[in-house]
């Protein structure tokens, strides 16, 4: 699965992050044992492309906003890892 969007206040835009809570729901994608390596995607891949708005040593470990790999973290872990994706 690639997800390819702005990063909008250092997280998913509005509709991106609705579609999330709608599609990636308790019972049906997760939940029990249904979780991390042995979630429903276990064995699918999953990339983000991503656009800023700001130059890249602004994203850099130390830089004006942070660490990008630090600001993807809730996305890369909390959603797609949980329900098995490797990122």
């Amino acid at each position: 699965m690639i997800w390819q969007f702005p990063l909008w206040w250092f997280g998913l835009p509005g509709v991106l992050k609705g579609w999330v809570d709608r599609v990636f729901a308790m019972g049906r994608m997760y939940g029990g044992k249904k979780i991390y390596q042995g979630g429903v995607f276990r064995g699918k891949r999953a990339l983000l492309s991503l656009t800023t708005g700001g130059p890249a040593p602004a994203y850099l470990k130390g830089g004006f906003n942070g660490d990008i790999e630090a600001i993807l973290r809730p996305v890369q872990r909390g959603i797609l890892q949980f329900v098995g994706f490797d990122v």
